[in-house]
């Protein structure tokens, strides 16, 4: 086992660790403090994968804009920050189901894209010291866990600041997919690059309005709670 791998091991496992405690976190100024944990983690597999530019805008607008806004919205509707989650045991088998359903699918689609790629000798890329990359599919059994907590978190919290949590989660699964095919199909071109920037933005704007959502609605209900917001119009 070569350095490089062993870092995507480290930086997989504290990954994982931070989304699983975002996900299940009952304070949610802890689950943001470990939603940036994870969004660090996701910056160093974008270094590792040549894609410095990727790795900056994860640090500049993810952790110093969109987790930072997480916090402040939680502060702002402090009343409200301890996810009370009945729903839970629901919500897991929920995703549970969701999984089983899931899975052969997913399983199908990694073992085409490795397959694929080990056709077209792109499988292991030689680095710039003559070493050899990290398997794709470890990048693609990674996003799919990352995928999958965060749809946990998205079918099992009722606080709707943690559920947009979740759906950070699920959509930095999405970059690293998106960075890790780009760099072991074709470097030279750009397209997965500027798909990955347009994700970002889309995150940007969803955290955006969705807080600004939350935050209204809090002033009106005073509740956050998803299930009690059940009216567009009051």
């Amino acid at each position: 086992m070569t350095v490089l791998q062993l870092i995507f091991l480290l930086t997989a496992a504290v990954i994982l660790g931070s989304a699983a405690m975002v996900v299940t976190a009952k304070n949610l100024v802890h689950a943001a403090l470990w939603l940036i944990v994870t969004l660090f983690g996701a910056a160093v597999l974008f270094a590792i994968l040549n894609a410095g530019f990727i790795a900056v805008i994860q640090v500049v607008v993810y952790i110093g804009a969109i987790a930072i806004l997480f916090i402040f919205a939680v502060m702002l509707t402090r009343r409200e920050m301890l996810d009370r989650g009945p729903q839970l045991a629901g919500g897991a088998v929920q995703s549970a189901g969701l999984a089983r359903r899931v899975r052969p699918a997913v399983r199908g689609r990694v073992r085409a894209a490795v397959g694929g790629a080990r056709r077209r000798g792109l499988y292991r890329i030689p680095t710039e010291r003559g070493g050899e990359m990290i398997p794709l599919s470890w990048y693609l059994i990674l996003s799919a866990a990352l995928f999958s907590i965060g749809m946990f978190g998205v079918l099992a919290r009722k606080n709707a600041i943690a559920i947009l949590l979740g759906i950070e989660l699920m959509l930095n699964a999405v970059n690293i997919n998106l960075v890790s095919f780009w760099r072991y199909n074709d470097p030279s071109r750009i397209d997965g690059q500027v798909f990955t920037v347009i994700v970002f933005a889309v995150a940007a704007a969803e955290v955006a309005v969705g807080l600004a959502l939350i935050i209204s609605v809090y002033r009106r209900r005073n509740t956050v709670v998803a299930d009690e917001i059940d009216l567009m119009k009051w």
